[in-house]
């Protein structure tokens, strides 16, 4: 990894289990995938970089596909707001300060 500007860090996560339907996906996923986005805007505030791309590729009703996120210092506060209720809710309290810890870097690069 770079710390040059302009440059974008690919990451991807591949979920490997092919789920009945969407909402046991979801469900079961969750935690994986907002683990992932913060791995993700860690990266982000530690490297300089413009943005994150990560790609969840999963399959659900045997129907295989890929969502972006795009991760950057512009939208670290509303994903930082939704990652932190789930992370409070299932009491994942140390997220939460990697969380308030990432958002408060963030706005010292900004």
């Amino acid at each position: 990894m770079s710390k040059s500007k302009n440059s974008v860090i690919k990451l991807e996560l591949k979920i490997e289990k092919d789920y009945g339907n969407i909402h046991h996906f979801i469900s079961e996923t969750r935690e994986t995938i907002y683990s992932a986005m913060l791995d993700g805007f860690k990266m982000l505030i530690d490297s300089g970089v413009d943005s994150v791309e990560l790609i969840v590729n999963g399959t659900a009703e045997n129907i295989n596909w890929d969502t972006k996120y795009s991760l950057d210092l512009e939208n670290i506060h509303s994903y930082g707001d939704n990652l932190m209720d789930y992370f409070i809710e299932i009491e994942a309290f140390e997220k939460c300060e990697l969380i308030k810890s990432l958002k408060y870097k963030s706005h010292l690069t900004n």
